[in-house]
């Protein structure tokens, strides 16, 4: 809660004086990361939406590395990681971090092939095809070297 009000008071204080906020030091990897969890939530809506819900998606085991998971539990994973721990990483700026957020990214990728390997996709187009958008999204993250040195 703190940090929201002392966000509030810093956004105050920069549109008081006329600043502009910083531009993020990744731009198209920061592009990517909000097109990929815009991806991510479009299918676990389309999913709802086609009555694939949250209990049923549980229900579904998912076979990955030798694990079965649910498959609820894949996808919003790869969600949590396009909402929150890729741009974590990216804030922060760690010596390792574009590696992990590459690394992870292969990781969400193998998880959604897995996925659209399984039967129940095909019992559920729109399901499917949400997620082979969220496949060629992830097949296909930007490639930014360090950024330039102020």
């Amino acid at each position: 809660m703190f940090k929201y009000i002392r966000a509030f008071f810093v956004a105050l204080r920069m549109t008081l004086r006329g600043e502009q906020p910083p531009p993020p030091r990744y731009p198209l990897l920061t592009a990517w990361l909000k097109d990929g969890h815009r991806l991510a939530q479009q299918v676990i809506t389309a999913a709802d939406a086609t009555g694939f819900d949250s209990a049923a998606r549980q229900m579904v085991q998912v076979r990955v590395d030798g694990r079965d998971y649910a498959l609820d539990v894949l996808l919003r994973g790869v969600l949590y990681n396009m909402e929150t721990e890729y741009p974590h990483l990216l804030r922060t700026g760690g010596q390792y971090n574009l590696t992990a957020i590459y690394a992870g990214n292969i990781n969400d990728r193998y998880r959604i092939q897995r996925i659209l390997e399984s039967e129940v996709c095909e019992q559920y187009p729109a399901f499917m095809q949400a997620l082979q958008s969220l496949l060629a999204h992830l097949e296909a993250p930007p490639q930014e070297g360090q950024p330039e040195v102020d």
